[in-house]
Protein backbone atom coordinates (compact mmCIF):
# COMPACT_ATOMS: atom_id res chain seq x y z
CA UNK A 1 0.00 0.00 0.00
CA UNK A 2 1.65 3.64 -0.92
CA UNK A 3 2.33 6.00 1.39
CA UNK A 4 -0.62 8.20 -0.04
CA UNK A 5 -3.16 5.44 0.25
CA UNK A 6 -2.06 5.19 4.28
CA UNK A 7 -2.66 8.43 4.88
CA UNK A 8 -5.40 8.54 3.05
CA UNK A 9 -7.37 5.31 4.70
CA UNK A 10 -5.96 6.43 8.13
CA UNK A 11 -6.28 9.48 8.97
CA UNK A 12 -7.43 12.38 6.36
CA UNK A 13 -10.64 10.22 4.86
CA UNK A 14 -11.97 9.34 8.91
CA UNK A 15 -11.16 12.92 10.09
CA UNK A 16 -13.10 14.80 6.90
CA UNK A 17 -16.26 11.78 7.44
CA UNK A 18 -16.96 12.63 11.23
CA UNK A 19 -15.98 16.41 10.88
CA UNK A 20 -17.97 17.29 8.10
CA UNK A 21 -20.41 19.43 9.22
CA UNK A 22 -21.40 22.69 7.69
CA UNK A 23 -19.95 26.53 8.47
CA UNK A 24 -22.35 27.76 10.92
CA UNK A 25 -21.99 24.39 13.13
CA UNK A 26 -18.63 24.39 12.80
CA UNK A 27 -17.77 28.21 13.34
CA UNK A 28 -17.85 28.45 17.41
CA UNK A 29 -16.66 24.81 17.97
CA UNK A 30 -13.10 25.37 16.17
CA UNK A 31 -11.46 24.29 19.42
CA UNK A 32 -13.39 20.80 19.19
CA UNK A 33 -12.44 20.57 15.62
CA UNK A 34 -8.93 20.51 16.42
CA UNK A 35 -9.10 18.48 19.48
CA UNK A 36 -10.67 15.85 17.12
CA UNK A 37 -8.60 16.25 14.37
CA UNK A 38 -5.46 15.47 16.27
CA UNK A 39 -7.16 12.73 18.01
CA UNK A 40 -7.98 11.35 14.24
CA UNK A 41 -3.70 11.72 13.74
CA UNK A 42 -3.13 10.08 16.91
CA UNK A 43 -5.40 7.13 15.92
CA UNK A 44 -4.06 6.95 12.02
CA UNK A 45 -1.13 6.57 13.48
CA UNK A 46 -2.12 3.52 15.55
CA UNK A 47 -3.29 1.79 12.54
CA UNK A 48 -0.70 2.58 10.69
CA UNK A 49 1.80 0.93 13.11
CA UNK A 50 -0.33 -2.29 13.19
CA UNK A 51 -2.63 -1.93 16.25
CA UNK A 52 -5.38 -4.14 15.67
CA UNK A 53 -7.37 -2.68 18.29
CA UNK A 54 -6.86 0.67 16.97
CA UNK A 55 -7.87 -0.46 13.37
CA UNK A 56 -11.59 -1.82 15.75
CA UNK A 57 -11.37 1.43 16.98
CA UNK A 58 -11.45 3.49 13.97
CA UNK A 59 -13.94 1.18 11.75
CA UNK A 60 -16.42 1.49 14.89
CA UNK A 61 -16.27 5.35 15.00
CA UNK A 62 -17.22 5.30 11.46
CA UNK A 63 -20.52 3.24 11.28
CA UNK A 64 -21.44 4.99 15.10
CA UNK A 65 -21.19 8.07 12.67
CA UNK A 66 -23.42 6.41 9.56
CA UNK A 67 -26.00 5.77 12.15
CA UNK A 68 -25.91 9.17 14.11
CA UNK A 69 -25.88 11.24 10.79
CA UNK A 70 -28.53 8.81 9.21
CA UNK A 71 -31.07 9.75 12.46
CA UNK A 72 -30.12 13.36 12.55
CA UNK A 73 -30.61 13.96 8.85
CA UNK A 74 -34.63 14.17 8.71
CA UNK A 75 -35.26 16.43 11.19
CA UNK A 76 -31.89 18.60 10.78
CA UNK A 77 -32.95 18.83 6.63
CA UNK A 78 -36.09 20.59 7.40
CA UNK A 79 -36.68 22.32 10.66
CA UNK A 80 -39.95 22.84 11.46
CA UNK A 81 -40.74 26.46 9.99
CA UNK A 82 -37.75 27.12 8.35
CA UNK A 83 -36.28 26.26 4.98
CA UNK A 84 -35.03 23.22 3.44
CA UNK A 85 -31.13 22.84 4.86
CA UNK A 86 -29.22 21.70 1.18
CA UNK A 87 -25.75 22.60 3.14
CA UNK A 88 -26.75 20.61 6.29
CA UNK A 89 -28.21 18.07 3.97
CA UNK A 90 -24.57 17.69 1.31
CA UNK A 91 -22.47 17.63 4.28
CA UNK A 92 -24.30 14.94 5.69
CA UNK A 93 -24.39 12.63 2.73
CA UNK A 94 -20.97 13.45 1.98
CA UNK A 95 -20.16 12.31 5.95
CA UNK A 96 -22.46 9.11 5.96
CA UNK A 97 -20.90 7.94 2.42
CA UNK A 98 -17.03 8.73 3.68
CA UNK A 99 -18.16 6.87 6.55
CA UNK A 100 -19.45 3.79 4.70
CA UNK A 101 -16.72 3.51 2.12
CA UNK A 102 -14.22 3.63 5.19
CA UNK A 103 -16.04 0.74 7.23
CA UNK A 104 -15.61 -1.45 4.22
CA UNK A 105 -12.29 -0.52 2.85
CA UNK A 106 -10.61 -0.45 6.92
CA UNK A 107 -12.36 -4.15 7.06
CA UNK A 108 -10.45 -5.47 3.90
CA UNK A 109 -8.25 -8.34 3.63
CA UNK A 110 -5.32 -6.16 2.45
CA UNK A 111 -5.50 -4.14 5.86
CA UNK A 112 -6.23 -6.71 8.08
CA UNK A 113 -3.46 -8.74 6.54
CA UNK A 114 -0.62 -5.48 7.56
CA UNK A 115 -2.10 -5.83 10.79
CA UNK A 116 1.18 -7.31 13.32
CA UNK A 117 -0.90 -6.90 16.72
Amino acid sequence: MSLFTRILLFIILPAIAVLSYPPSILENALPVFIIVFVVFILLGWLVWRGRSPALTLSIFIQGLNVIIRLMMFFPNAKPAGQPVDFIYMAASLLGMVISAYLMFRLDGGDIRAQMVT
